[in-house]
């Protein structure tokens, strides 16, 4: 038996080579845009990987997806030269049918007899999908826990559909597919491309598979927040002097508000002291909305420093609660 991979770089058969263990890994160079950037990414980390080139640019259809009609099929019969077990990195995300055990069953019967004229030259070939009932946060996972390095795993693969300047655009679903498998494993991502995966799948939802639109629904939790002015929004200070602004506030308040939460200053604040109160904040660019009422402000979250025992206030602290949302 000689085990073969269809090797891409991209999350899906680079966590694969590490768990299965293949004897040969066959990159097809086909010409497309994200795959040059892959071939790239192969050649920048040494991988052993054995390059075919195959140019089949051509019929890539980007409007539908980047589909390209029969990709599969081209791959595993040339595989067929280099090995018996040819395994595609299919996880449980894979819609293709060039990606079902249909697909693997139907064209190993159609190797099988193409090759049963010289018995004497070839092993029986099958094709396999060893990874089609795991998702993409499982497969990781399962990579991590066998000792796998998550930072290395995530700089060494390349998972993108219109790459720019040789890096992932993070506007596309092949990015968001890999930021929720990180995601859900524990991966540090920025505020930025936080922002970048809730837009996308804001305006792209209909391109978005289950697991993105979930990640997505935790973020976009659309709460009302009333948050506290002197000493929660500003330094403690004694009255009647006002505070700076603490450190982290603005960036905090910016994070929930571009995650869809509705910011609502709460202060027991009236008339020019009041006055006084929205004009810093305004002064500062703080995404609040500014509701000048006797009592209290109804809201979903209360951010008030005089909570009781409650930490003292820290705007990254809190800020990190609405980025790591499981």
């Amino acid at each position: 038996m000689k085990k073969v991979l269809l090797y891409s770089g991209g999350m899906d058969s680079w966590l694969i080579d590490k768990i299965w263990k293949p004897d040969v890994r066959l990159f097809f160079n086909i010409g497309t845009a994200n795959n040059k950037c892959e071939l790239d990414f192969i050649k920048r980390s040494g991988a052993d990987v054995k390059v075919i080139d195959m140019d089949l640019s051509h019929l890539e259809i980007p409007s539908e997806n980047f589909y390209l009609p029969l990709r599969n099929l081209y791959f595993v019969a040339m595989a067929s030269n280099y090995g018996n077990v040819i395994a595609l990195g299919a996880t449980a995300s894979s819609t293709h049918l060039d990606k079902t055990e249909e697909f693997c069953e139907m064209t190993s019967s159609l190797i099988n007899y193409l090759l049963s004229e010289k018995p004497h030259l070839f092993e029986p070939v099958k094709v396999v999908i060893p990874f089609k009932d795991v998702t993409k946060t499982q497969l990781l996972k399962k990579y991590i826990n066998e000792g796998g390095d998550i930072e290395k795993a995530y700089r060494e693969t390349f998972s993108c559909y219109s790459p720019v300047n040789g890096e992932p655009c993070m506007n596309c679903s092949s990015c968001m597919s890999k930021f929720v498998a990180f995601y859900n494993n524990g991966y540090k991502f920025d505020r930025e491309d936080i922002f970048k995966f809730v837009e996308f799948v804001r305006t792209h939802k209909d391109k978005c598979k289950a697991d993105v639109i979930e990640l997505y629904n935790k973020f976009k939790t659309g709460k009302t927040i009333a948050i506290d002015f002197d000493g929660t929004i500003t330094e403690d200070a004694p009255y009647p002097v006002t505070g700076a602004i603490r450190d982290g506030c603005f960036q905090a308040l910016e994070t929930m508000h571009k995650l869809g939460n509705r910011l609502i200053l709460n202060t027991c604040r009236t008339g020019d002291d009041y006055e006084e109160a929205v004009n810093i904040c305004k002064e500062a660019g703080l995404p609040l909305e500014y509701v000048d009422i006797v009592g209290k402000v109804r809201a979903d979250y209360y951010i008030d420093n005089k909570n009781l025992g409650a930490p003292p206030i820290n705007w990254y602290e809190i800020e990190e609660m609405f980025l790591r949302v499981l």
